[in-house]
Formats: structure tokens, sequence, C-alpha cells
């Protein structure tokens, strides 16, 4: 897997090195940063915390319980040769508004960790008070350029970008027993015991989608089956994402909100999309 994953990457920086995003950050072409890539994939980060009680998320004020991030950034392969600084840069998203960014650390040698362990340092150079932070909140991180040649560019985000979503304690890894109804036409499906894992926090990866059972989604890997879902303060959303993580390109995607019950057990709620007409799913898992 991690010699797939190297593969990816390479073949990534010669197709789409790099992003610009004004007209002052110039495109770096592939042919002139051949072999030059850089990996955060290892970066961690987290922001935890208990909304006000009795007010809508979008309103409540919240005490963070955790909170802490290493942007872990390492030179893959190649050198800096001709590279002036490397700059990380910070915005923060709430609902469609976006902060303008601003420099969250420089440095001109790799590897490079840029460690945070307080509210205060995600909010440090931004206007913003954390009082005004909400649920769902994101904190995004880029990699900057800037060349001996006066060129600036960012990393394209598959390559270069670390983002941290606000988010309440979320624990539902575990195992569970699963029944699947298609709302379109009726039929249940007992998938019996399935495991959860938690791919970041408050991130999931469900083993099966729909009513296929483990191993019977076409020829697409039984590692593959399944689907991620967002817990954010015990509502179940499904991202948009293609069917099978991308074997297929049916979308999957919530149409309804589902829930973490008071007992823990989960309700998912999402629909697949298929060229004969859209099939919509509630699975149900229950805590063992």
């Amino acid at each position: 897997m991690k010699n797939l994953k190297n593969i990816f990457k390479i073949l990534t920086i010669t197709l789409l090195v790099f992003s610009c995003d004004s007209d002052d950050s110039e495109s770096i072409t592939a042919s002139s940063t051949a072999g030059f890539l850089v990996d955060n994939n290892d970066s961690s980060g987290v922001i935890l915390g208990i909304p006000e009680s009795g007010a809508d998320l979008s309103d409540a004020s919240i005490d963070f319980t955790v909170t802490d991030l290493d942007f872990d950034l390492k030179l893959e392969f190649g050198t800096l040769e001709g590279v002036e600084k490397i700059q990380i840069v910070k915005t923060h998203t709430s609902g469609d508004a976006v902060s303008d960014e601003v420099i969250a650390a420089e440095t001109t040698t790799l590897p490079f960790n840029l460690i945070y362990s307080s509210i205060a340092d995600y909010t440090s150079g931004l206007t913003l008070a954390s009082e005004s932070i909400r649920i769902g909140d994101e904190f995004t991180f880029r990699v900057k350029l800037f060349k001996t040649d006066g060129s600036i560019a960012y990393f394209n985000d598959a390559l270069g970008t670390f983002s941290v979503i606000v988010n309440c304690a979320s624990d539902l890894s575990g195992t569970y027993d699963v029944t699947t109804l298609n709302n379109t036409s009726g039929f249940i499906r007992p998938q019996g015991i399935e495991q959860i894992v938690e791919v970041s926090p408050g991130y999931y990866y469900a083993a099966t989608t729909g009513t296929w059972v483990l191993g019977g989604l076409g020829v697409a890997p039984a590692a593959t089956q399944g689907y991620n879902f967002q817990d954010t303060c015990n509502t179940i959303t499904v991202p948009e994402q293609k069917l099978a993580q991308g074997f297929y390109g049916n979308d999957v995607f919530s149409h309804a909100d589902g829930m973490v019950q008071a007992n823990g057990d989960i309700v998912a709620i999402y629909t697949v999309t298929f060229d004969a007409g859209n099939n919509e799913y509630t699975s149900t898992y229950v805590k063992q």
C-alpha cells in the first residue's frame, strides 16, 4: 500500500504540482520542479469541545477540551535548491466566510513541524476571538513556496494542505450489529456484525454500503466497500464521496441527517446514485 501511495504521489507531482490562487502567484511547471515533493501525511490535529448547553450549534460558544496540532512537513524527495523560504499559511472558515490567510510559520529547511497546544495558537494572527468559534468551523493550513527567482506558488491541495474541523468529542469506534433498509425499494438487509473505525476525530469508516454485504459490491476490493460518515455533536452526515472509496463513479451523500441515539446506536441516512434512479438508504448500527 505504501508503494502504491508513493507511485500516486509521483504521478500527481508530474501532472499537477502547484496551483496558483492569484495573479501574483506564478504557476510553476512540472518540468521546473521535477523531483521536488513535500509530504504532510503524518500531520495530526484536533479541536474538540463542549458546546454551550441549550443553544443552537450555530450560536453556541465552546468550552474547548482537547486542542492540538502537529503539521508535519517533510521533503519526500529532491532538494530545496532554488527555494528562498517556505511558509505555512492558515485560514479560518465559518459557514461561507473565509478569512484572509496569515502566516503561521516560516522555514528555510525541511523537515519542519508546526506545533499547537491551545486554541490561542490556532487563532494567533487571525482577527478571531475564541468565543466566536463554532462547531463545524475549519482551520486550513497550506504550504506556500517562495523561489529565489521571485516566483510564489502553493503546493497543490493533495500535497500541501491540512485542515482541522472544530467538533464535539466523539467516540463511535467499535462493534455494531448492522441492518440497512433500502427506502426506495423497501428491501431490508441484516448485514450482521461489523466494525466502525475512526479515520480522524469525528470521521469514521463503516465496512459496508447500502444493502450490499461485505464482499458483495461487485469487483471492488472488500476493504473499500464501505463509506465514510461524520459525527458532529451526535448528528451523523455522509459527506459527498464516490462509491467504494472511489472504485465506482456513483455518488454517495446524505439527503437527511442521521443521529447517535442516547443508547449509543447510530442511524445513518444517505443516497447512492444510479443511472436507472437513485436509491435512498437508512443504516442502523446497534452497539455491541
